[in-house]
């Protein structure tokens, strides 16, 4: 549904809130209300991308200046263009930290997730790989597919 979304929006001339909502409906978007004040709210932003990705705080800068972006949202955008220093714990990735450790792992909030991120960059650093690709590995392994 998501990447069916992208693309109705990128045919999108305008980014107004009508637009998007309207938009995010057509898709069967959940949550179309909410979304399309984030993103229209976040188009107003997009000339600060450039400083906050030149920062050593990048991902944090992102979470804070952008509504409705989170560790893990922030994390897959900063990996689709070339950071990979940052894992994208979603629930494939939850649910091999908690078949890897024998616990059960549940990313609740940002310090759960930054808890857990460090077990997973463990995990990485013993394959010598970067977090962001080993993410794509373990990602591909729990669900048999690669996405955008």
């Amino acid at each position: 549904m998501g990447l069916k979304c992208q693309e109705y929006l990128d045919t999108l001339q305008r980014f107004d809130l009508e637009s998007l909502r309207t938009a995010l409906e057509y898709c069967h978007y959940r949550f179309p209300n909410t979304r399309s004040k984030f993103i229209s709210q976040n188009f107003r932003h997009k000339n600060s991308l450039g400083e906050i990705l030149d920062s050593d705080q990048r991902r944090d800068k992102l979470i804070e200046t952008y509504m409705g972006i989170g560790m893990k949202e922030a994390s897959h955008f900063l990996r689709n263009i070339g950071y990979f220093q940052y894992p994208i714990l979603d629930k494939h990735i939850q649910r091999f930290l908690s078949s890897y450790y024998g616990k059960e792992i549940r990313i609740k909030n940002r310090k759960d997730y930054e808890r857990e991120e460090i077990l997973f960059l463990d995990i990485s650093k013993k394959y010598d790989l970067e977090p962001g690709i080993m993410d794509l590995v373990v990602w591909y392994l729990m669900t048999g597919k690669i996405l955008k």
